[in-house]
């Protein structure tokens, strides 16, 4: 039987770890917290490290049409993990079909947000990042 990663989540149990995996594989030493929103049915992963804290929301659709491996080659493609390290305090969202990440700035003047489209079939190999 594999490990129950947050058994209380109502998503299958190797798409969540291979989120949390991906994090701590890219973020080593660092704690990934896992909560379920029920109001606003989404899967929160949230990061602290350097004094800062990133937060990954994962919408019901994003999770329910992937299969683990298709989530785990599209955050590679992405480079998630690249475009974290090289931010402060950030709010990361996959739904439908998209990856955005909004840069969280102090004076929330100017926020820099970038968004990434899936595109393609990840089995495949077709799916590419655009900006």
């Amino acid at each position: 039987m594999s490990e129950q990663i947050a058994p209380e989540i109502p998503f299958p149990q190797d798409k969540i770890r291979v989120l949390r995996d991906y994090l701590q594989t890219n973020f080593p030493g660092q704690t990934v917290h896992c909560e379920y929103d029920y109001v606003n049915v989404m899967l929160k992963l949230r990061m602290e490290r350097l004094g800062i804290t990133q937060m990954i929301v994962i919408g019901e659709h994003f999770l329910d049409n992937r299969t683990a491996q298709q989530i785990e080659s599209g955050l590679r493609q992405w480079d998630l993990a690249g475009a974290l390290s090289k931010i402060g305090p950030a709010l990361a969202s996959l739904t439908h079909d998209r990856l955005q990440i909004k840069e969280l700035r102090e004076e929330r003047i100017g926020e820099r947000s970038e968004t990434y489209s899936w595109i393609g079939n990840v089995s495949s190999g077709t799916n590419v990042p655009r900006q």
